[in-house]
C-alpha cells in the first residue's frame, strides 16, 4: 500500500507538470514542423501540380508555403555558431602557481570530454533546440561502459572499461518541471520522459530493484505505443519500447544528496541517491516567459508574419490559375477560323462581330503587400539587414568594426548559450575529480603532469582556485588579436628579447605550437612542477644539469611570498634544504670553472699585434705587444665564460653570491654547523597533506 501511495503521488506530480506546460509542448512540436516547411496539417504539394492544369473556381483553396522561418532560424543558429562558442578554465588568481596549474589540468580534461562527445556536432544540436524549440537541456553522466579497455573482472570475466563522460541531449518537450516553480532554480525536481528499448529497461530495473522484474514483465510483455518523431514532426507507432519517467530530485535540507527515481505509469521501480550529490541536468532558454520557468522560441515572433505571407502567395496563385490566361468571348453566330501561318504571324478569320479579349490576372495587386509582409517578418526578427546585401568596404579595422557591430544584434542570445555551456562543463569538472583515475589524468594532460595528479584530485568543488569562463574563437576575434599583436611587434619588437617575442608569438591565434616554443617554456614548466611538489611536501632531488639560476630565483621568490609562512614547518624546512642543495651545486660549478681557467696558455699560431704597449726590459724601449693568435683566442673564450657566470650570479641575492663565490657552504654562511657526509645526502622528505 505504501508503494501504491508513493506511485500515485508521482503520477500526480507528473500530470501537474504536463498540464502546466501542455500548450508550450504543443508549440515546440509545431515549431519543428514550421522550420521544416510543413505549415499545414495536410501536405498539398503532390496534388497541386495535378490540379493546376485544369482547375475551376469552386475547387479547394491553394495552400502555398514560401518558408522564411527556415532562413530566420539559420541566421540565428549561424550567429551563435560563427562565434565558435567554447569554454576555458582560467586561474582565479593569475599570480598563484597552484591556480595556474589547476587551470591547465582542468583545460586538459575539458578538451578530452569535448573530443569524446563529438562536441562540434553536439553543439549544433543544442543550438538548434535553443532556436527552434526555445529551450535546451543537457544531462551529464559518467558511463563505465565506454572508454579504454582496462582488463577483465577476475570474478565474472566481464570486460572492464575506463569510462567516459556522456553529455546527453534531452528534447524540451520530454523534460517536465515542478508545476509550482517560478524559475528553474526554484524547481524541486525535473522529470525526463524517456523511450527505452525493452532490454535496456530491464537492465535498468535489474540494477535498481531486481525484485521488480516479474512485476515489470507482467505489464510490459509486448509493449507498443504512439510517439512523436522529432525528425519528421509526426507521430508514429513503435513496438518493443517502454516510456520511462525519470525523476531527478535536487539536493535539499531534507535530502542533502538528492535522489533519482525510476517509474512508469504502472510500476514504481525504485530510488537511489544522485551520484556525488550533483544535479546532472543543465538548462538554457531563449526568451523567458513571464511568470514561468520555461522559454519560447523566435518562431513565436515570426509565425504570424509567415502565416500571412503564405496566405498572400496562395491568393496570388489562385488568381493566376483561375484568371491567369487571356480569355476570348465570341458572340453567338460569329465564327473564328484559322488562316495561313507566316513567319512570326498567325492569321485568323472572323465572321460576324469581332471577339472580346479579356486579359488574364497575375495577382500583382497582392505583390506590394506581400513584400511588405516579408520585410515586416525580418524586421520583427531583428535581421532586416540580411535583405540589404551590403558589401564590406574600408580598411581592415573598419571591416572588423562593422563585423563586431552586426554581432551586437545577437549578443543577448550568444551570452545565454555561453552560460549554458559554462554550466555544463562546470558540472563535468565537479564530477571529473571523483570519477577520473590517476591514469585518466595522465592520459589527457600528458606524462609530464604525472606528479600533479594529486593536485587535480585535491581541487575543491567550490573555491578560489579556478574559474570556468566562456571564450569565443570566431574569426573576427582572432583577426582583432592578430592586428593588435602585430602592431606591438612592429613598433616595440626591437626592444623585446627573444623569449618575450616568443611569448607574443604564442599568444597569436595560430602561433601557439607547443613543439615550436618548447625550448622557451620547458624551464618555466619544470620550475612550476618543482614548486608544486615542494608545497605538497614531496622531495625533488637536485640534478647537476639543472638550471640552478632559474630554480634559485623561483625558490627565493617563493619563500618571500606572503603565504609561505602558512605552510607546515616540514614544508618550509624542505624549501630551506632545497635552496642549500642548489647553492652547493652552483658553488661547486663556480669553483670548477675557476679551476678550468688555470692551466697552460696555448702559444701557437702567428704573432699578432694588440692595441697595447709595454716597456721591453731587453731593449729598454716602449713598443707594441705581440702575442700568438691562439693565446688571444684562449683569453677571449675565458673572459666570455667568466662573464656568463658573472651574469648568472648577478641575478641572485647578494648573500647568495657571497656564499657561492666565497666558497663557504650555505650552512656555514647561515651560522649552522657543518653536517657529516651521511647527513648531507638528500633524504626522502616526510609526506604531508598538500595545501
Amino acid at each position: 500500500m505504501i508503494v501504491d501511495d508513493e506511485l500515485s503521488k508521482l503520477k500526480k506530480l507528473y500530470d501537474e507538470a504536463v498540464d502546466c506546460d501542455k500548450a508550450l509542448f504543443a508549440e515546440q512540436r509545431v515549431n519543428i514542423l514550421l522550420k521544416n516547411g510543413e505549415h499545414y496539417k495536410k501536405s498539398e504539394a503532390g496534388a497541386f501540380n495535378s490540379r493546376s492544369k485544369n482547375r475551376s473556381e469552386k475547387e479547394a483553396k491553394i495552400r502555398l508555403v514560401k518558408n522564411h522561418i527556415h532562413r530566420v532560424v539559420n541566421v540565428y543558429e549561424n550567429s551563435i555558431l560563427e562565434n565558435n562558442p567554447s569554454v576555458t578554465v582560467v586561474p582565479y588568481n593569475d599570480s598563484e602557481i597552484h591556480d595556474m596549474k589547476a587551470a591547465e589540468l582542468n583545460n586538459a580534461v575539458l578538451s578530452w570530454v569535448k573530443e569524446t562527445n563529438d562536441w562540434e556536432e553536439a553543439q549544433e544540436d543544442f543550438v538548434n533546440d535553443f532556436i527552434v524549440e526555445g529551450e535546451m537541456y543537457a544531462k551529464i553522466r559518467f558511463d563505465y561502459s565506454k572508454g579504454e579497455n582496462v582488463g577483465q573482472d577476475p570474478e565474472t570475466g566481464e570486460v572492464l572499461y575506463a569510462g567516459e563522460f556522456v553529455i546527453e541531449r534531452i528534447m524540451p518537450y520530454d523534460l517536465k518541471r515542478d508545476a509550482d516553480a517560478k524559475t528553474m532554480r526554484e524547481t524541486r525536481f525535473m522529470i525526463e520522459t524517456k523511450l527505452m528499448n525493452m532490454p535496456d529497461f530491464l537492465e535498468l530495473v535489474t540494477s535498481i530493484a531486481p525484485e521488480k522484474y516479474d512485476e515489470v514483465m507482467k505489464y510490459y510483455k509486448s509493449p507498443k505505443m504512439s510517439v512523436f518523431d522529432s525528425s519528421t514532426g509526426r507521430y508514429k507507432e513503435v513496438r518493443g519500447k517502454v516510456e520511462v519517467r525519470l525523476f531527478f530530485w535536487k539536493p535539499s535540507k531534507k535530502n542533502p544528496m538528492g535522489s533519482f527515481t525510476v517509474c512508469t505509469d504502472k510500476v514504481l521501480i525504485g530510488s537511489v541517491p544522485l551520484p556525488l550529490g550533483i544535479f546532472p541536468i543543465v538548462y538554457g532558454g531563449f526568451d523567458k516567459l513571464t511568470n514561468s520557468p520555461r522559454s519560447s522560441s523566435i518562431i513565436r515572433v515570426v509565425k504570424p508574419f509567415q502565416v500571412e505571407y503564405n496566405r498572400v502567395n496562395s491568393k496570388m496563385a489562385e488568381h493566376q490559375i483561375t484568371l491567369g490566361d487571356d480569355r476570348v468571348y465570341i458572340q453567338n453566330g460569329s465564327k473564328l477560323t484559322g488562316g495561313k501561318v507566316k513567319s512570326g504571324v498567325r492569321e485568323y478569320h472572323v465572321t460576324g462581330q469581332a471577339p472580346i479579349v479579356q486579359q488574364g490576372r497575375s495577382g500583382a495587386q497582392y505583390l506590394d503587400y506581400g513584400k511588405d509582409t516579408k520585410a515586416d517578418l525580418y524586421e520583427a526578427a531583428n535581421i532586416d539587414y540580411v535583405m540589404m546585401n551590403k558589401q564590406p568596404s574600408g580598411d581592415s579595422f573598419q571591416m572588423l568594426f562593422a563585423a563586431m557591430k552586426d554581432k551586437k544584434k545577437f549578443v543577448k542570445y550568444v551570452n545565454k548559450y555561453n552560460r549554458f555551456e559554462v554550466n555544463v562543463f562546470k558540472t563535468v569538472l565537479k564530477m571529473a575529480k571523483h570519477y577520473l583515475s590517476p591514469q585518466h589524468v595522465i592520459n589527457v594532460a600528458g606524462k609530464k603532469e604525472a606528479i600533479n595528479v594529486e593536485e587535480f584530485k585535491s581541487l575543491k568543488d567550490t573555491g578560489f582556485e579556478f574559474k570556468v569562463e566562456a571564450s569565443n574563437g570566431d574569426i573576427e576575434s582572432k583577426f582583432g588579436k592578430v592586428l593588435s599583436l602585430t602592431h606591438v611587434l612592429q613598433y616595440a619588437g626591437g626592444s623585446l628579447g627573444p623569449a618575450q617575442i616568443g611569448q607574443v608569438i604564442k599568444a597569436l591565434p595560430y602561433g601557439n605550437e607547443a613543439r615550436a616554443f618548447n625550448t622557451i617554456t620547458v624551464k618555466s614548466e619544470n620550475v612550476e612542477n618543482l614548486i608544486l611538489s615542494l608545497d605538497r611536501g614531496e622531495y625533488v632531488p637536485t640534478l647537476r644539469y639543472d638550471d640552478h639560476q632559474i630554480i634559485l630565483e623561483a625558490l627565493y621568490n617563493r619563500i618571500k611570498s606572503s603565504d609561505f609562512l602558512t605552510l607546515p614547518p616540514e614544508v618550509q624546512g624542505l624549501y630551506e634544504r632545497k635552496i642549500m642543495e642548489q647553492e652547493e651545486v652552483l658553488a661547486m660549478q663556480t669553483q670548477e670553472l675557476a679551476q678550468s681557467q688555470m692551466g697552460i696558455i696555448p702559444a701557437g699560431g702567428f704573432l699578432t699585434t694588440v692595441n697595447a704597449s709595454w716597456n721591453d726590459p731587453a731593449t729598454g724601449k716602449t713598443q707594441r705587444i705581440k702575442v700568438p693568435a691562439e693565446s688571444v683566442k684562449w683569453l677571449v673564450e675565458k673572459l666570455t665564460q667568466q662573464g656568463a657566470m658573472g651574469n648568472q650570479l648577478s641575478q641572485l641575492p647578494p648573500q647568495a653570491v657571497i656564499d657561492i663565490q666565497g666558497g663557504a657552504s650555505p650552512q656555514q654562511a647561515q651560522g649552522m654547523p657543518q653536517a657529516d657526509n651521511q647527513a648531507a645526502m638528500p633524504q626522502p622528505a616526510p609526506q604531508v597533506q598538500g595545501v
